[in-house]
């Protein structure tokens, strides 16, 4: 296989990693590294039907367009009076590799425009960027940099405390990143300098027409991470096979305004410092396993007396295995803090999911997917007490005409209960989707 088909084939999923501005403690050194050089363990598709790109002096260029049309049997995600709708959505997306010697740069762009059938207000378009590098110094010496923008509308499913707007409002997200690494041998340590800023649009109450204020959760964070890692190579080729890793990571995070109490900004100060350490693994062997087990421990102190400081575990598990050449088992878990919401304090969001991929002919495959996840709001000051889960399933089909085209079909399905009664909601999608790529 070429080093340039390897490297297309790839590009999708290291271009999701780099637009997401969430922050996130776990690493992926062999995914966003190793996996450009060998297929990865879930996109195991004979030579024949991986999509090659487009190659020229060097520069890998890859254009995707997904179109799909789904029908959500609850689009409001409500307790009562289930709204249903079909939406169509297109997604155009490209990536872009380019090597210069020991130099590496990774630039990409992708789009989603829904657009309703019934509620046309509903409507939205969300897009979002990203550049990425790897400088090489010197001896041993490299200087990675990384920029994203992301913007999206805010997701109907996810926790709240208002009610829903009339029509969708978007949350604007820019991260930064740059920093040195030195490699010793097999031990790479690393400082990278982190910066982000998140803008919240404002709407009206789907209910009354009042302002719905999401502005007062718009910040800017600084910060710095140190990281180590330690490979085990194996080999001719003496590439890493297995990475150590350990993490510290500082951010100090600025809210633009104080929390709105109905007349202004001038409700609480929720500026803080966050500090966390992560530690694990993650393996690549020989194609059939790859795993990224890391565990650590988040801590964030406010500025604010009237604020308790808290301390949370933190988990990150993402484990594929192809069991046979045609079975691939798939196992999630993840424990984290989510910010940038309405919750003073935020949330505590834990999730753990297992699915199943199956080649059953050449060219087409069926998978399965469930998954558990629990918000826990007893950080958060204007939620305690607040308990929610979410119980999921999805069923899906997908049908590789071609290297450049796939059909797929999907059922999914939601419940989520909570302990508020008009917070729980269950929703059914069905959908179809067309995707080309070269």
């Amino acid at each position: 296989m070429s080093r340039a088909t390897v490297f297309s084939a790839c590009l999708l999923m290291t271009a999701a990693a780099l637009a997401s501005v969430e922050t996130a403690h776990a690493q992926g050194q062999l995914r966003e590294e190793r996996q450009t050089l060998e297929l990865p363990v879930n996109e195991r598709l004979p030579e024949e039907l991986q999509p090659h790109g487009i190659t020229y002096k060097g520069l890998v260029v890859r254009p995707t367009l997904e179109t799909e049309t789904r029908h959500d049997t609850n689009i409001f995600a409500e307790a009562n009076d289930e709204t249903s709708d079909t939406i169509l959505s297109v997604r155009p997306g490209i990536s872009l590799l380019k090597l210069f010697s020991a130099h590496r740069f990774l630039a990409g762009a992708s789009a989603e425009i829904d657009r309703f059938s019934k509620h046309p207000d509903e409507g939205t378009d969300a897009y979002n960027g990203f550049l990425r590098g790897r400088l090489s110094i010197g001896e041993g010496w490299a200087a990675p940099f990384g920029i994203a923008f992301d913007r999206k509308a805010r997701d109907n499913s996810a926790p709240r405390l208002s009610n829903r707007t009339r029509q969708p409002v978007y949350t604007n997200a820019l991260s930064a990143r740059a920093g040195i690494a030195r490699q010793f041998n097999r031990l790479n340590v690393g400082i990278l300098g982190h910066y982000g800023h998140v803008k919240n649009e404002n709407g009206l109450s789907a209910g009354n027409g009042s302002p719905a204020i999401y502005s007062d959760n718009d910040t800017r964070s600084y910060g710095a991470e140190l990281q180590f890692r330690y490979g085990f190579p194996r080999g001719r080729d003496n590439k890493d096979e297995h990475i150590l890793y350990a993490d510290y990571k500082i951010i100090k995070r600025d809210y633009v305004r104080l929390t709105h109490d109905g007349s202004g900004f001038f409700g609480i100060n929720r500026d803080n410092l966050e500090q966390g350490i992560l530690a694990g693994f993650e393996t690549n062997y020989k194609g059939i396993v790859f795993a990224n087990i890391g565990t650590g421990y988040i801590w964030r102190n406010y500025d604010d007396p009237a604020l308790e400081s808290t301390g949370n575990v933190s988990l990150s598990a993402d484990v594929a295995w192809n069991i046979i050449p045609k079975l691939t088992l798939s196992l999630e878990a993840s424990r984290d803090s989510v910010q940038n919401n309405d919750f003073i304090g935020g949330y505590i969001k834990t999730g753990a999911a297992a699915g199943l991929d199956y080649e059953l002919l050449h060219n087409f495959y069926v998978s399965g997917k469930i998954g558990y996840t629990t918000y826990d709001f007893s950080d958060s000051e204007n939620a305690a007490g607040r308990e929610e889960e979410d119980t999921l399933g999805h069923l899906g089909l997908r049908y590789h005409h071609s290297p450049s085209l796939t059909s797929a079909f999907g059922l999914r399905h939601q419940i989520r209960n909570s302990t508020i009664p008009e917070n729980e909601f269950e929703r059914t999608i069905f959908l179809l989707s067309l995707t080309g790529q070269l």
